[in-house]
């Protein structure tokens, strides 16, 4: 049966090093375990939307939490674990 699956926030910009709001080691563990569910889901037919977190520069939020996934960069992109799957649904 297919079904439609919603992924939030996969983004480099918390779940690669290097980045101001990277969520840690502890957070990349799901990675794996939401790649089998994207791999089994698609193989059903499924569609499978990504929400994604991004601004433009200046946005209010950065009065909050530092400036990150600014519209256009590299940070606000789905991580490359998911492109495939981001790359066939969207």
């Amino acid at each position: 049966m297919a079904n439609v699956v919603l992924v939030s926030d996969m983004l480099r910009g918390f779940l690669e090093e290097g980045y101001p709001l990277y969520c840690g080691e502890r957070a990349r563990r799901i990675i794996p375990n939401v790649q089998r569910l994207l791999e089994r889901e698609l193989a059903q037919g499924s569609t499978v939307f990504f929400l994604c977190d991004h601004h433009a520069p200046g946005d209010p939020e950065f009065d909050m939490f530092p400036p990150h996934c600014i519209e256009g960069t590299a940070e606000a992109e789905v991580i490359p674990e998911s492109a495939t799957a981001y790359n066939t649904q969207m």
